[in-house]
């Protein structure tokens, strides 16, 4: 076959691999996990009354809900910002405390199944009182604590309904020869610092373009012409004859 005969197949050739590879590409960036963040607006957990657990929900609304249409959904993830401050007050007689404050947030939705809790340490310090009365005792600081879950995510979709609750504890043991347990449990009062906020991020696997398979199919159906067309030219030349051409036959 002649060098001006391959050219045309070299450069189907390499248009069509092109394509595949450009596909590929495509789809191995597509595969690659993606995340949205939305604020959670429809789910709102109020300041609690002395003593109380701050407890809540919601119907999550249109807007914060993850479209499917963007791919599968793998991972959520919920963000509260501005959490903290415990404080409990008690009896005590003179001598050296010490003090831990948390935070711990529960979340669940009953249709679905979904429960997500996390707990977040505010912090802990030691107070030496001298004179024996009523004390308050407190620790806290603004805290970001996050929920994660990657199965029974149903909820995110469709909009369902979910419930938390809020507990701040704090923990009071009175140091010396063996300590000793205040108090433990639900914190007297539990302040939400700035702005109690929520987000709620999406991970999911996008989806491949239409156009993505449409790069796919045109490289197959190029290699695949190129087979075509390249087994009679193998035939031809196993019989021994030549291709036809218009060049006029040498003289004998």
């Amino acid at each position: 076959m002649r060098s001006r005969d391959l050219q045309p197949l070299l450069l189907i050739r390499i248009f069509a691999a092109s394509l595949l590879a450009a596909a590929f590409a495509a789809i191995a960036t597509s595969a690659s996990a993606n995340t949205l963040t939305l604020p959670l607006g429809g789910f709102a957990i109020g300041a609690p009354a002395s003593g109380t657990i701050a407890t809540g929900g919601g119907l999550i609304p249109e807007a914060a809900r993850f479209d499917p249409a963007l791919g599968r959904l793998d991972a959520v993830r919920i963000d509260f910002s501005g959490l903290g401050g415990v404080a409990t007050a008690l009896e005590v007689e003179a001598g050296d405390y010490s003090v831990t404050a948390s935070i711990q947030i529960e979340i669940s939705d009953a249709a679905s199944g979904l429960r997500l809790d996390g707990f977040a340490l505010l912090g802990t310090h030691t107070e030496s009182i001298s004179t024996p009365g009523l004390v308050t005792f407190s620790e806290g600081g603004s805290r970001l604590l996050s929920l994660s879950a990657t199965e029974r995510l149903d909820v995110f979709v469709t909009g369902g309904l979910l419930v938390g609750s809020v507990t701040g504890l704090i923990d009071v043991w009175k140091e010396g020869a063996s300590a000793v347990q205040l108090h433990g449990g639900p914190g007297d009062q539990m302040s939400f610092e700035s702005v109690f906020g929520r987000f709620v991020t999406y991970v999911y696997t996008p989806v491949p373009e239409p156009s993505t398979a449409v790069l796919v199919g045109l490289g197959l159906a190029g290699l695949a012409g190129l087979q075509r067309r390249r087994v009679p030219l193998e035939e031809d030349g196993r019989a021994g004859g030549f291709r036809a051409t218009n060049d006029r036959a040498p003289d004998a």
